[in-house]
């Protein structure tokens, strides 16, 4: 064997040594319980990341819930408000229909009470039964005109009240 074959083995022998020392000191650390303890910790700090990590993810899907909970209910508390608003148009056309019609009678009465007028301005003898009585009706008719727009003036004023106390009862 030569010389460089002989340095060759030593360091091969060396190295197997160390490789040999290096599995021991391994061994004596797995061993030891001052080193398993440490490794202990090691595992609970793992599983503890691990909880946090699925904490997280838990928390970000439920935070994602609450938001479509939260989404749903304003779109059903638009709809709500959508129904309202149809409902206090609709009762604001049926008033002013109202509030149209007894303008139309309140225009035939000033019509016939112009007429009236007119006859009696012109007539000669004394007013008649029957034009009495056609007075009479006229200003019935003027009284029944005076209560629809009573009665169409709290409709108007009950449905505004109404629509108000939605509106401020709105929340988001």
């Amino acid at each position: 064997m030569t010389e460089l074959e002989q340095k060759k083995l030593e360091a091969e022998v060396a190295l197997l040594d160390a490789q040999a020392m290096k599995t021991r000191k391994d061994a004596e650390l797995a061993i030891d319980p001052s080193k398993q303890k440490t490794s202990i910790v090691d595992v609970i700090k793992l599983v503890g990341s691990l909880i946090l990590g699925v904490g997280g993810i838990t928390a970000v899907v439920t935070g994602y819930q609450l938001t479509e909970v939260k989404k749903e209910r304003m779109e059903l508390e638009i709809e709500k408000r959508e129904k309202d608003l149809e409902e206090t148009s609709a009762a604001l056309q049926a008033a002013q229909e109202q509030l149209s019609r007894t303008s139309t009678e309140v225009a035939e009465l000033r019509t016939e009470l112009t007429t009236l007028k007119t006859g009696l301005a012109n007539a000669t003898t004394p007013p008649t039964q029957i034009t009495t009585q056609r007075v009479d009706a006229v200003i019935d008719s003027a009284k029944n005109v005076e209560k629809s727009i009573k009665q169409a003036h709290q409709d108007m004023t009950r449905e505004a009240a109404k629509s108000a106390t939605k509106a401020l009862k709105f929340r988001f």
